[in-house]
C-alpha cells in the first residue's frame, strides 16, 4: 500500500511492467520443450516454426524491457535501487536471449539424435525448465512483493522459492553432465560436427537456468535491502 501511495505520488511503478516481462520471457521458455520433441521426431518443419514464434516472444519481451528502461526515473522513491532493478531486468531477458539461441541453433542443420543419448538429452531439458519455471514463479510475485514494500510473509515465501531455484540449478548442471558422458560414450559413432553441435546445444541450455538463477539472486539482493 505504502509504495502504490508513492507512486501515485511521484511516478508509475516499474514492477507491474517487469511481472509482464517476465510472463513474456515464460513464453519462450514454455516453447523449448515442443521444440525439442519436434528435434527428437526429426521434424525440421515445425522446429522451424516453434523457432520463429520463440524469437517473436522474445522481440515482445525485449520491447517491455526497453519500455521499462525508458520509463523508470533517475530519481524516485524506490523500496530497492534503481541500478538493482536494472540488473534483475537484465538477467531476466537474458533468459529469454538464451532460449532464442537454442532455438535458433536447433535449426541451422538437420540433426538426428541418437537413440542412447536422447534420454539424457530430454532429461537435461526437463531440469533446465524446471529451473527456468520455479524462477519465474519467484520472479513474477515481484509486483505483490511491491505491494508489501518488499516485507512479510510474501517475501519469506519468495526467498524460500528462491533456495528451490539454487537446488535446481544444480541438478540441471548435474544433468548437464550426464548428457556430456552420454555423447562421448558413442563419439565413435557419432561425427566431429554433430558432436560439437550437441555440447553447444547443452551450452544454450545451460544459459537459461545459468540466468534464471541470476535473476532470482538479483532479486533475493533487493529482498535484503527492502
Amino acid at each position: 500500500m505504502r509504495g502504490r501511495l508513492i507512486f501515485g505520488l511521484f511516478g508509475r511503478s516499474p514492477f507491474k511492467p517487469l511481472h509482464d516481462h517476465m510472463m513474456k520471457v515464460k513464453e519462450c521458455t514454455s516453447l523449448i520443450k515442443p521444440l525439442f520433441n519436434a528435434l527428437i521426431a526429426g521434424d525440421l518443419e515445425e522446429m522451424r516454426r516453434i523457432a520463429q514464434e520463440v524469437s517473436k516472444a522474445e522481440h515482445e519481451a525485449d520491447k517491455i524491457k526497453n519500455e521499462i528502461r525508458s520509463h523508470l526515473p533517475k530519481s524516485i522513491f524506490l523500496p530497492v535501487a534503481r541500478e538493482d532493478i536494472l540488473v534483475f531486468l537484465r538477467e531476466q531477458d537474458a533468459i529469454a536471449d538464451a532460449a532464442e539461441e537454442v532455438a535458433l541453433f536447433l535449426t541451422l542443420r538437420e540433426l538426428r539424435i541418437h537413440d542412447k543419448i536422447r534420454g539424457p538429452l530430454m532429461e537435461l531439458v526437463d531440469k533446465v525448465l524446471d529451473t527456468s519455471d520455479t524462477a519465474a514463479k519467484a520472479t513474477s510475485e515481484i509486483h505483490l512483493l511491491f505491494e508489501t514494500a518488499f516485507r512479510g510473509k510474501e517475501k519469506e515465501r519468495v526467498l524460500s522459492i528462491i533456495s528451490e531455484v539454487e537446488r535446481k540449478k544444480w541438478e540441471a548442471d548435474m544433468a548437464r553432465l550426464s548428457f556430456a558422458r552420454s555423447i562421448f560414450e558413442i563419439e565413435e559413432e557419432l561425427d566431429p560436427t554433430t558432436i560439437y553441435l550437441l555440447l553447444e546445444i547443452s551450452s544454450g541450455l545451460r544459459r537459461i537456468a545459468h540466468h534464471a538463477e541470476n535473476a532470482c539472486d538479483y532479486l533475493r539482493m533487493m529482498l535484503s535491502k527492502g
